[in-house]
Formats: structure tokens, C-alpha cells, sequence
């Protein structure tokens, strides 16, 4: 008869308690059997405290990610416990005969026993009898042999959990009721999970999404069959996990790139190896695709590759990430309403344009005389850095530092660009913005400067300007770099300028969402020594659905361009769809320049709606402002016989005429030029579009008294725009 040596003791401990107690703990006398019960006790012990702990955190913790953290905590504690109390139930059973004598094979043979619990296997043949004939041994054997069973049956289901769940999401998006839209982005990064979880967040509804994973190369499956390639790729996988997790969605792999397809005649799905997105397609009323991969040129290869199967009807909008060159607006332009290109440089820097990031307007940076809406100090700013973000920038600058003096021209302004590769980037820029024959130069408002950021001249020109700079933007297209650049500067500005550090700040482009706690960090240090640095552009601010689908830009400037037609009597709101067809119905243009003028049009709405803080700190108004009285423009007189306080008409006036530089200037950044004669003899009315010459683009006192007016009329809307439902507001 096998009879476990130890049970038989514990039975005889059990008996007499403090004499078991005494004879346990009594050091000399303990042998090795007892000091390994007392250590896998202890780590029993210590795993239940653990998982009542963490279980207690998981109820006070809010739901999310931090909840699903402490859940696998609880799970990874309950699998070493279970563990731990399978070694110790072996431990006493298998202690008999030889094994007994052999303290290493007792503990080897309990640590197998205990790991075939969680496959479901028993060793109860070899437990001593003295121990199966015990019912309390008995009983914690079973509940421990049932507890590994299934935590081992819960952590098989949770792998097959999201493949199941998938299955039955594609069988409801398939056969059930029609969806109203479905979401797909195509290749996993960060731009598309920012979107995914924004657009999750942000909707009424439940939203569809589908994530469609393709190879990054040709060789990507190569790779993946190394050891370091498989073990990279289960990392990435994790990661992926984590990035969308919380999301409705479902991830279908692709066999190759969309970009890659080149034969249209065959099936675009089958080809890829998604028949199963095609049925859920198919069951949609309305598709958002989106390709947000850092590969601009397979972006908009594979948007053609799409747009040109049959497969994609009209119902499909395709959103691009790329950079918006000629040829890219010239395909955006071809698929008109179902190509969407989106580009980050822009939408980065509209984030200045709109002040969503604190004090970015140049207004905020230099001095005003607000009895006179006039400005009255130079305005110096620094780009560093020409790559697509430095260039959006310039643009913006340029025309929303565009203010009147008191001689009603535009107050002195400067602006330098410096970047390694500018002899490389110049001839470019300047075919795309022809005025910069006239803008560029020494001794003229803009000046671009060929040098690195680390040599003599660039620190030379530094300590040039340093008193002077207003404004800084960096984009060199690194953080780590961006912000060694803006602590140089804002070291040197704390050491060289005596005052005027309330109108200086440093404007950082952030490209990397991983880099953000680093700026936060800097901004909170250098916060301390009243030295101002924001950052703008980061991925979770620009990849929104306000920005990238609801196209919040466009519905603030419909909303502007309502306010302008109530705000002056007579003029008719007209959809943007109907303003299209009214510029195609034009016979001096074909439909390609009917819809670019319509674009232009539509850039000066939302140009005007981002400039409305601009007019209302030059004329110095606040919310607390009194009844605001807008006289109407005289076609003869303009305001200048109106029956209104002449502080207040001159006030007026200097706007319009800033709103006048600001046009000027938008028109100039957006490579128009003044119109010469030749061209004004073939043109009907003020602008051709073809030669991309404009009639106005000269100073405000030459032009007519209605031409004025519409400069005046976009003032007077600003106001009554702003301060609509706040304060009275009075329209004669």
C-alpha cells in the first residue's frame, strides 16, 4: 500500500496545533521537505493576495484600458496560484517510497504534475493512497485539477475570442440590415488608428469600421520567416492589438498593395484577396476609404487604382494622404466629390490659421493703435526649415501679417526662411508663387537663406534678428531636432532680448505622437521663465473627424458666407453645389476653370471666416462692447459722408483696408500676380484664371469705390459674424 510519508505527519501535526507549530518552525530541526512547503506556500499565498488586490483595483477603476490591464493581471495571478497549489498538492501525494528520500525528484516530479493540470491531465494513479482515501485532499485536488482546466479552456477561447467575434460582425454586416456607412483604412499606422478612434469616439452611432493590413515590400514575406522577422511581426501584431482596441471593427489582410493592381479588367477584391469586403461593400449605402500610408505615391496610385474599377460606385469617397503638387490636384480635380486629398503640411498649419493652437495669430506679437486700427511696429518672423510644412507656413505668415500703417499702407513686415536645401527647393517655390520675384530679397519682406541649422551663418543670423523676431515656426521634419533648435532659440531670446518677450513665441511642427510628453515637458519648463513654445501638427490633432470628414473648414466658411449675405440685405445665400453650377454655366470658362474658380472663391470664405480675431483685435473690440452700429458702403462716397463718429468710421476703414492687404497677399501666396494691360483687354471682369492675373492686386486707394466695398463688406460681416447672439449689432 503507497502511503505519503508527509500527509501522515500533517495528520499527526494537525492533532496537536501548537505542538505541530513548534516542531515546524524549530530551525535546526527542519529538513528540506518542510522549507520547500513553507516557500510553495508562501508563493500560493502571495498569488491569492495579489488577485484579490488587483480584482478590489479592477472595480474602482474606470472602464478602458487600464480595466482590461488589471483584468490580465488577475488572470496571469489566478494561473500561478492554480500553479502553485497544484505543486503543493503533488508534493504531498507523490511523497512516498523512493521519492520520499529524493527532494529534488519530489519537486521536479509536483512541477510536472502541475503543469499537465492545464491540459486537462491528471496524475492521480501516483498519488499515495493514505491521500485519495482523505475527502479534504480529495476535494482541493478536484477544485484545483478544475480551476487549470478552465483558466486553460478561458485562455484557448480569448485567442479564437476576436476571430469569432469577426465572423459573426461579417455575417451581420453582410445579411443584416443595410449599413448606412462602413469605414475602411486601408494599412495600419498611426494616422489611421488616431482617426478610427477619434471617428469611434465622435459618432452617435455605433461606427462601422474595417482595417485592411497589406505588405509593406516584395519582400516582407521573406522576412517574416527568420526568426527575428516572426518574432518582429508577432510584436507588431500586439501592438496593432492594443492600437485598436475598443474599436468595432474587423481586419482583413490583403495578398498585395492596392497600388499594385494594374489590371482593371480583373476583379479589384479578388485580385487582393478581400471577396468577403466586397459583400460588405456591397451592403453599404455609403463607403469612406481612407489610405493614410507614409508612401504618398502609392496613396494616390492606389486612389486611381480604385477609382478606375467599376467596382466603386458613387456612393465611394476615397480620403488620400499626400501632398497636394500640381499633379495631385489635378487628379483630386478629375475625380471631383470622391477623391479627397489630404494634406497634412496644410492642415497642420491651418491649425495656426484657425487659433487652435494658443496665441498663433501674428496680430498677438506686434503693437496696435486700436483708436485707429492701425499697427504700429514691425512684424519679424523666422521659418526654419522649407520642406512642405515650411512652405504652408510662409503662406499663412505672409498673409496674416498683412496690417495697415497710419499712412493706410502695409505696416513693415519680414519674414526669414532658412533650410539646407533651399537652392534645391527655391525654383520650385517660386513657379508655383510668382510674386516672389517681387516678395524675395535682402531688402524686401522676404528672404530665404541657404544654410544649415548648425553652421556660423545660421548663428549669426540668429543673433541678427533675435531682438526684432516676433515669431518662430520649426518644421525640419525631426523632433529630436525641432526641439534642440527651439531650446537654442529661447535660450538666446532669454539672453539677448530685453523686453518684448510677451511678443515672442516659438511654434513647433510635432510629427510624432510618441514625442509628445518630451514637448509637453519643455513647454512646462520653459513656461517657468515666461518664455513661450507651443507645438502644432501632431497626428491626434490634425487625423480628427471633425478635420478629415466632417471638414469643419468648409462648413465655418458656408457658415461665414451666411452671415455675409444676411449681414448685407440683397445679397442671396447660393449653396456651394448651385455656386458650381452658376460658374459652369459661365461661357468664358470650361468646367475645369469653373471649378477653380469656385475654389478660389471658396479659399477666400474660409480665409476670411480664420481672419474675423484678426479685424476684431485691430479695432480693439471686446465682448463687453456696446450696441455696434455698421453704416452701409455709398457706391460714390463709400463711408466717408456717412452720418457716423469718425473715430469709428476710421476704425473701418483701416480694417477694410487690412482685409484688402490680406486678400492681396493670399492671392500673391496662391501664385497670382497683378493683371497687365494685355491681359486685362482679353478679360471679362476682374480675374483670369487661366493666366492667373487679377485686376485688384494693387493698393487700396487705387482702387473704385465699389471695389472697396466688397473689402468693407467682408469687415462688416466679421463683426456681425463675431459678435451675432453676444451683443447688439446694428446694420443701417
Amino acid at each position: 500500500m503507497k502511503s505519503s510519508r508527509l500527509f501522515d505527519e500533517i495528520k499527526e501535526y494537525m492533532a496537536d496545533i501548537e505542538q505541530w507549530l513548534e516542531n515546524f518552525f524549530d530551525l535546526p530541526a527542519m529538513n528540506w521537505h518542510h522549507i520547500l512547503v513553507v516557500i510553495i506556500s508562501a508563493f500560493f499565498a502571495i498569488c491569492i493576495i495579489c488577485v484579490l488586490w488587483f480584482t478590489i483595483q479592477k472595480f474602482f477603476t474606470q472602464k478602458g484600458r487600464e480595466s482590461r490591464f488589471l483584468r490580465n493581471r488577475i488572470f496571469i495571478g489566478l494561473v500561478l496560484a492554480c500553479f502553485g497549489g497544484g505543486v503543493l498538492v503533488y508534493f504531498y501525494g507523490f511523497d512516498y517510497s523512493g521519492t520520499s528520500k529524493n527532494v529534488m525528484t519530489l519537486l521536479l516530479r509536483s512541477v510536472l504534475s502541475s503543469f499537465e493540470m492545464f491540459l486537462s491531465k491528471s496524475n492521480l494513479i501516483g498519488v499515495a493512497d493514505n491521500c485519495k482515501d482523505n475527502q479534504v485532499y480529495m476535494m482541493v485536488f478536484a477544485i484545483l485539477h478544475a480551476s487549470a482546466v478552465a483558466l486553460s479552456t478561458s485562455f484557448v477561447v480569448a485567442c479564437f475570442e476576436k476571430r469569432i467575434k469577426d465572423w459573426c460582425k461579417f455575417v451581420k454586416w453582410t445579411w443584416g440590415g443595410q449599413n448606412d456607412k462602413i469605414h475602411v483604412f486601408w494599412g495600419l499606422n498611426e494616422r489611421s488608428y488616431m482617426l478610427a478612434r477619434d471617428l469611434s469616439k465622435n459618432s452617435c452611432n455605433k461606427v462601422r469600421i474595417v482595417f485592411i493590413d497589406f505588405p509593406d515590400n516584395s519582400n516582407e514575406n521573406n522576412k517574416s520567416k527568420s526568426f527575428s522577422g516572426l518574432m518582429g511581426l508577432l510584436s507588431f501584431k500586439s501592438k496593432v492589438a492594443w492600437a485598436i482596441d475598443g474599436i468595432n471593427y474587423i481586419l482583413f489582410s490583403s495578398l498585395s498593395r492596392p497600388s499594385e493592381i494594374t489590371d482593371k479588367n480583373k476583379d479589384f477584391f479578388d485580385e487582393l484577396g478581400l471577396m468577403k469586403l466586397k459583400r460588405i461593400l456591397s451592403n453599404s449605402k455609403e463607403c469612406h476609404h481612407f489610405i493614410f500610408t507614409d508612401n504618398e505615391s502609392s496613396n494616390l496610385k492606389a486612389a486611381v487604382n480604385m477609382l478606375e474599377t467599376s467596382q466603386f460606385d458613387d456612393n465611394t469617397t476615397i480620403y488620400c494622404t499626400a501632398r497636394k503638387t500640381r499633379l495631385a490636384r489635378l487628379i483630386e480635380e478629375k475625380y471631383v466629390g470622391r477623391l479627397k486629398i489630404v494634406d497634412d503640411s496644410r492642415v497642420a498649419v491651418n491649425s495656426l490659421r484657425r487659433g487652435e493652437v494658443e496665441h498663433s495669430y501674428p496680430i498677438d506679437y506686434v503693437t496696435i493703435d486700436s483708436e485707429r486700427a492701425i499697427v504700429e511696429s514691425r512684424f519679424t518672423a523666422l521659418i526654419i526649415g522649407f520642406g512642405t510644412t515650411g512652405q504652408d507656413a510662409l503662406r499663412f505668415l505672409y498673409e496674416f501679417s498683412a496690417f495697415p500703417n497710419c499712412e493706410g499702407r502695409k505696416s513693415p513686415v519680414k519674414i526669414h526662411v532658412v533650410d539646407n536645401q533651399m537652392d534645391e527647393i527655391r525654383g520650385d517655390f517660386m513657379r508655383e508663387v510668382p510674386a516672389m520675384e517681387f516678395l524675395e530679397g535682402k531688402n524686401r519682406e522676404i528672404e530665404l537663406h541657404h544654410m544649415d541649422i548648425g553652421s556660423k551663418g545660421f548663428f549669426e543670423l540668429q543673433k541678427a534678428i533675435i531682438k526684432q523676431l516676433n515669431y518662430v515656426i520649426i518644421a525640419t521634419g525631426d523632433d529630436e531636432r525641432n526641439i534642440e533648435v527651439a531650446s537654442s532659440l529661447l535660450e538666446m531670446a532669454n539672453q539677448y532680448k530685453d523686453i518684448g518677450l510677451q511678443q515672442f513665441r516659438v511654434f513647433v511642427r510635432l510629427y510624432n505622437e510618441e514625442n509628445r510628453e518630451k514637448f509637453d515637458s519643455a513647454i512646462d519648463v520653459y513656461k517657468s521663465f515666461s518664455l513661450s513654445l507651443s507645438y502644432f501638427g501632431s497626428t491626434r490633432s490634425l487625423y480628427t473627424k471633425e478635420i478629415i470628414i466632417d471638414d469643419n473648414i468648409k462648413n465655418e466658411s458656408e457658415e461665414f458666407h451666411k452671415s455675409y449675405c444676411e449681414a448685407n440685405k440683397g445679397e442671396k445665400y447660393v449653396s456651394i453645389e448651385h455656386r458650381l453650377e452658376n460658374e459652369r454655366q459661365n461661357p468664358n470658362v470650361g468646367p475645369l476653370y469653373a471649378y477653380r474658380s469656385l475654389e478660389r472663391k471658396n479659399f477666400q470664405n474660409k480665409a476670411n471666416r480664420m481672419h474675423v480675431y484678426t479685424k476684431i483685435k485691430l479695432m480693439g473690440m471686446t465682448m463687453n462692447s456696446n450696441t455696434i452700429v455698421l453704416p452701409k458702403w455709398e457706391k460714390e462716397f463709400g463711408l466717408d459722408r456717412c452720418n457716423m463718429d469718425k473715430i469709428w468710421t476710421a476704425k473701418l476703414i483701416n480694417a477694410s483696408i487690412c482685409e484688402h492687404l490680406r486678400w492681396n497677399a493670399s492671392h500673391q501666396m496662391m501664385g497670382y500676380v497683378t493683371m497687365t494691360d494685355e491681359v486685362r483687354k482679353q478679360t471679362i471682369g476682374t480675374c483670369n484664371i487661366r493666366k492667373k492675373q487679377h485686376n485688384c492686386i494693387i493698393a487700396w486707394e487705387e482702387l473704385d469705390k465699389q471695389t472697396q466695398s466688397y473689402d468693407y463688406y467682408v469687415v462688416r460681416t466679421s463683426v456681425y459674424f463675431y459678435f451675432k447672439g453676444i451683443t447688439k449689432v446694428e446694420l443701417k
